[in-house]
């Protein structure tokens, strides 16, 4: 997994929950890493869920709502880092839809290794889409956050409904408002 996932997560935790917080948590950590991460290094996932779980006791949170949490936090990084993405799209959906066929190639062009995960995506209408997140790593609450907070940034209200599908798939179906 990208460094940056890791280095964005601390960033918001220091944010939200102040320096010492972090510092009590990457001292709290057993990690091989150590709880020093370069946006641009390799890591193993698991790394990045022991950081949660060292977070959600700190913070006194369950990790999935910290997930979630860090799901928007990071979609408004995305706004910030990649605006290329965003030109041109209006609508929440024709983002959505552009995560596999647009954005994931991209970031394998820049990093071949990636393991990104999946998301195939049915318009049932112009206000309903069902994706299928599938991935390993089942980090569902911080596709769920990305949704979220791609429906805010599209000036779109609505709702999320996630059902587990398999071991390694969610369906989200994604209901807007207008």
């Amino acid at each position: 997994m990208k460094g940056i996932m890791f280095t964005e997560l601390l960033e918001m935790a220091e944010i939200e929950f102040g320096p010492e917080f972090v510092n009590n948590v990457i001292n709290n950590l057993d990690s091989e890493s150590n709880g020093i991460y370069t946006a641009v290094g390799n890591y193993d996932h698991k790394e990045l869920v022991n950081l949660l779980k060292v977070m959600s006791t700190e913070a006194k949170l369950s990790s999935n709502v910290l997930m979630y949490n860090y799901g928007r936090y990071l979609f408004k990084k995305f706004i910030k880092y990649y605006p290329a993405f965003f030109e041109n799209i209006s609508h929440p959906f024709d983002f959505l839809e552009s995560i596999d066929v647009y954005i994931h190639k991209e970031v394998l062009k820049l990093y071949p290794n990636a393991e990104l995960p999946k998301f195939e995506c049915n318009r049932i209408s112009s206000s309903s889409m069902e994706m299928i997140y599938t991935s390993v790593r089942r980090m569902e609450d911080l596709a769920h956050g990305l949704i979220e907070e791609c429906l805010i940034h599209f000036n779109s209200t609505g709702a999320i409904e996630m059902i587990e599908v398999s071991a390694e798939q969610v369906k989200f179906t994604v209901d807007i408002n207008g």
